[in-house]
C-alpha cells in the first residue's frame, strides 16, 4: 500500500473550490479525556509547523487562531494555535463551539440514512410525493431524497428570489422561510438532472420534507437519530458557547441565523464532537449508512466525486479520501480521513478563511511520512 499523496495540484484542481473543500500554545494530547505532553505531539507539531510556515500563506496576524485534532489509529492530538479572540490572549480549545457552515451536510445525510434504515423514508422516494400539491412543480421532475443528497437533482445553489430575501449580506439566511423557499420552486427551471451540481437549495429542502412527513422539526430528528446515538453532545443548531468569530476583515462577525437552509448550514460543534464523529466513520462497515453510496459516486472531476454528502478523493495507488468543510461569515471547519489508514484531521478556525489547504496536507503529512519516524 502506497502512503497518501495529495498534491498541490490536486488541491487547486477543485476540491477546495467544490467543498467549500505562531502563538504556540502547547500541544495537547486527547487521551480518556486528558491532555498532557509527549514526544510524539512535540514532534507531530513541529512538522505542522514547518507545514505552516513553508506550504501555506497562514498569518496569525490576520486569522486570530485555529484549532487542529488528528486521529492517528488509537491516538487522538489537539494542537491550538493562535488565540481564542483578539481582544485577549486564551488558546482555543476542544469544547469551544463553532459555526461548521456546509459541513452541516453530513450530518444530514447521515439523518436521512437513518431514517431509510428505518423505513421512515426511504432514499429513493420521489420528492413529489413528499411535498404538499401547491409545491409542485415540473422541474421537481424525477428528483429523489437520494439525488438531494449527492447534488444530482439539477436545482440550483440557491433558490432564484435568494438575493430578494436577504436583509445583510453578514446573515444570509435569516430572512429567507420555509414557505419562501417552497414557493420559489415555482421558479426553477427543470435542470440537468443526474449530474454533479453543488447546491445549498437540495439539503434546504429537507427541511420542509421532513416536517410534513413527521410532523417534527429538523433538529428535534437529528438529535434523535444521529447526534444522541453518537454522544453528540456539543452540536446543535443553537449558538450557546459560540467562540468569537472573525470576518475577511478582522472585525467580529455574528453568527448566522436560519429561517431555512438549517439541515444545509446550521449546526455547530466543537473539536472533541468533531473527533469522535470522525472515529465513528472510521470504524463503520465497507458500504454500511451513509457510506453506501462509495462504490458508486457521482463523478465531479477526474479526482474528485461526490458519495452521499461526503466528497470522495481518489487518486491512482493512494487510499481514498472523504472530506467535506464548510464555512461563515465568521467560522471555517474542515473534515478529512483516510479510512484505509485509519486517520484524520479536523480544522476549526475562528475566521472565516486562511486555512484551506492547511487540514489536507497535514493528513498527506500523517499518512506519508511521520508516521514512519
Amino acid at each position: 500500500m502506497r502512503w497518501l499523496h495529495i498534491s498541490r495540484d490536486t488541491l487547486a484542481s477543485g476540491m477546495i473550490k467544490h467543498a467549500g473543500i505562531l502563538s504556540m500554545a502547547g500541544a495537547m494530547m486527547l487521551s480518556s479525556g486528558t491532555f498532557g505532553q509527549s514526544e510524539m505531539t512535540r514532534h507531530l507539531r513541529s512538522q505542522i509547523d514547518k507545514i505552516i510556515r513553508f506550504d501555506t500563506e497562514i498569518d496569525l496576524r490576520e486569522i486570530p487562531g485555529f484549532i487542529i485534532g488528528i486521529v492517528d489509529g488509537d491516538s487522538t492530538y489537539v494542537l491550538p494555535y493562535g488565540i481564542r479572540q483578539r481582544s485577549g490572549d486564551q488558546p482555543l480549545t476542544p469544547q469551544d463551539r463553532f459555526e461548521i457552515g456546509g459541513l452541516t451536510k453530513v450530518f444530514s445525510a447521515m439523518l436521512m440514512v437513518e431514517l431509510d434504515a428505518a423505513a421512515i423514508l426511504p432514499l429513493d422516494t420521489p420528492v413529489l410525493d413528499l411535498l404538499a400539491p401547491q409545491w409542485h412543480t415540473p422541474s421537481l421532475t424525477g428528483i429523489t431524497v437520494r439525488s438531494l443528497l449527492n447534488h444530482t437533482s439539477g436545482l440550483p445553489k440557491y433558490p432564484p428570489m435568494f438575493g430578494d430575501t436577504q436583509e445583510a449580506v453578514q446573515n444570509p439566511y435569516g430572512h429567507l422561510d420555509q414557505a419562501d423557499l417552497l414557493a420559489s420552486l415555482k421558479e426553477v427551471r427543470s435542470g440537468d438532472h443526474g449530474r454533479f451540481r453543488y447546491s445549498h437549495y437540495n439539503y434546504a429542502l429537507l427541511e420542509p420534507i421532513l416536517t410534513r412527513l413527521t410532523g417534527k422539526a429538523y433538529g428535534t430528528l437529528l438529535a434523535r437519530f444521529v447526534l444522541s446515538p453518537l454522544a453528540l453532545h456539543a452540536t446543535s443548531i443553537d449558538t450557546a458557547g459560540l467562540a468569537p468569530g472573525h470576518d475577511l476583515s478582522g472585525r467580529r462577525a455574528q453568527p448566522w441565523t436560519f429561517a431555512s437552509f438549517g439541515p444545509s448550514e446550521g449546526l455547530k460543534s466543537n473539536l472533541a464532537d468533531l473527533l469522535r464523529f470522525v472515529r465513528y466513520f472510521l470504524t463503520l462497515e465497507e458500504g454500511a449508512g451513509v457510506l453506501q453510496s462509495d462504490h458508486d459516486p457521482v463523478r465531479v472531476n477526474k479526482r474528485l466525486s461526490m458519495g452521499l454528502a461526503w466528497y470522495l478523493v481518489d487518486q491512482r495507488r493512494a487510499p481514498r479520501v472523504h472530506a467535506h468543510s464548510g464555512h461563515t461569515d465568521g467560522h471555517y471547519a474542515f473534515v478529512a480521513m483516510v479510512r484505509q489508514t485509519g486517520t484524520g484531521v479536523v480544522v476549526l478556525a475562528n475566521s472565516a478563511a486562511g486555512v484551506e489547504d492547511l487540514g489536507f496536507l497535514i493528513l498527506r503529512m500523517i499518512n506519508h511520512n511521520w508516521r514512519r519516524k
